[in-house]
């Protein structure tokens, strides 16, 4: 994992929330992205969802934001 691009990582995070069950999830990194890298909507609200920081351990010294 070392050695992959932020967006690799970020799709790699994408892709282990897929395995698990999760649904309609895609990456949105990027300017203006609230500090969401990955996200999914909520089933029952779609204007509404989950969000995820995607931050590898040598990106550690940033603090994550709440969304």
């Amino acid at each position: 994992m070392g050695a992959m691009t932020g967006t690799e990582f970020e799709e790699q995070v994408a892709a282990l929330c897929r395995r698990n069950g999760c649904t309609g999830v895609r990456c949105v990194g990027g300017a203006n992205d609230n500090g969401a890298d990955v996200v999914r909507p909520s089933p029952e609200r779609p204007d509404h969802g989950d969000s995820v920081q995607a931050l590898r351990a040598d990106q550690g010294d940033r603090e994550p934001r709440d969304a």
